[in-house]
């Protein structure tokens, strides 16, 4: 039986990091192989991995050892490439015996700061027979020489959208191919849909908020109002209620924000349900999957949305986001408006407006096209599994 280590991923505080997991567990599931999973916060990640029926083993934080702590204190001095040169001896312990190593962080390369996977990758790939990267996004703009570099130490990179697929296959010397992302495999769970939600009846818009929409921005004030705007106007012009509900938990995460922007709606309260719950990835995809739409901003709640066949409008913040829309509707504009281009008040509510007025086409088209779209993510494994 070969073994596989799932590596790379964040902590399940985010379900878009639990849902990478769930999705690429099922999928593994129809292979023969014995599944580790590497967890930075097992207090947190542990009870569900084994649910998952893989083995969560501990992967050092980043001031947890000493090749940690220099690690970090370089780079905190700006001394990147001598930083690079630390090893990484909990990786290598971790990956020790490990047929194939499967890096899951689909978006560690979107955002600054990405060189520390350079070093986690070396690590792995110290004991690791074979290395891949999987259902990734990345920023284009963020490729260079020693990003490329890295890159090519994979045996394979399956890039879940095309603008990430497009822009590594002209750069690099390795096995590119397209996937859908994992998580439009997992399966739902309907044991914590509120009632409410389970009547044929109830009319309920879904909103997911991320800080970073505002992190992310070129002009928050202009971000903060346009949300509002938009929001507002479903509950002026339609009778569909509003149904606030987080993707990722933790301080100031999306609860908060939730809060933040509910509060500033005018109107009967009753109709904005704030969800607040501490719940599983599969869980609130139970719940996604009764909402009428969904206006999000959470990479993975989009796809649980998708995966739903529920109408779902993205206010995005990176690459994956609008590659995945491209890679759905051929176009993402009309279905995604990245936040670094929201510089009208008013263009976020004329095309939410717009969508809301829509959603039973949205529906049918996404009935027609998501099934197959969501049988790309079972890839084919078995040449590295089999050590061809």
């Amino acid at each position: 039986m070969k073994k596989v280590l799932l590596y790379g991923n964040g902590s399940f505080i985010n379900l878009g990091c639990e849902a990478i997991a769930r999705g690429t567990c099922k999928m593994l599931s129809e292979s023969n192989c014995e599944i580790s999973m590497a967890t930075y916060m097992p207090e947190i990640d542990n009870k569900t991995i084994n649910s998952l029926g893989a083995k969560a083993v501990k992967l050092n934080r980043g001031r947890e050892g000493l090749d940690n702590i220099i690690f970090e204190v370089l780079m905190r001095l700006k001394l990147k490439n001598l930083a690079l040169k630390i090893p990484h001896f909990n990786a290598k312990k971790v990956a020790k015996d490990i047929d194939i190593s499967m890096a899951v962080g689909g978006d560690n390369y979107c955002y600054e700061g990405f060189e520390r996977y350079f070093r986690l990758n070396k690590g792995v790939r110290k004991s690791s027979k074979k290395n891949v990267f999987l259902a990734c996004s990345i920023e284009p703009s963020f490729i260079n020489e020693q990003m490329i570099h890295d890159l090519n130490g994979y045996d394979a990179i399956y890039a879940r959208e095309t603008i990430t697929y497009e822009a590594l296959k002209k750069v690099l010397n390795t096995d590119v191919k397209l996937c859908s992302d994992p998580a439009f495999l997992m399966t739902p769970d309907y044991s914590k849909v509120p009632d409410f939600l389970n009547d044929e009846k109830s009319k309920f818009i879904g909103v997911n908020l991320s800080p970073l929409i505002y992190k992310y921005s070129t002009n928050p004030e202009v971000v903060d109002i346009a949300v509002v705007k938009a929001l507002q106007r479903i509950l002026d012009n339609t009778d569909y209620n509003l149904f606030f509900f987080p993707h990722v938990y933790g301080e100031k995460n999306d609860v908060y924000i939730n809060k933040e922007i509910a509060a500033k709606l005018n109107g009967d309260k009753a109709r904005i349900i704030l969800f607040e719950d501490r719940i599983n990835a599969n869980s609130i995809k139970g719940i996604i999957s009764k909402l009428k739409g969904v206006i999000c901003a959470r990479t993975h709640a989009s796809i649980a949305s998708y995966s739903s066949l529920v109408p779902t409008f993205v206010l995005g913040y990176s690459v994956k986001a609008k590659g995945i829309a491209k890679d759905i509707y051929g176009d993402y504009n009309g279905h995604i408006i990245p936040v670094q281009e929201l510089i009208d008040e008013d263009l976020f509510a004329n095309q939410i407006e717009n969508f809301v007025n829509h959603l039973e086409e949205e529906g049918a088209y996404l009935e027609k096209f998501i099934p197959q779209y969501s049988k790309k993510a079972k890839i084919d494994l078995g040449e590295l599994l089999n050590g061809k």
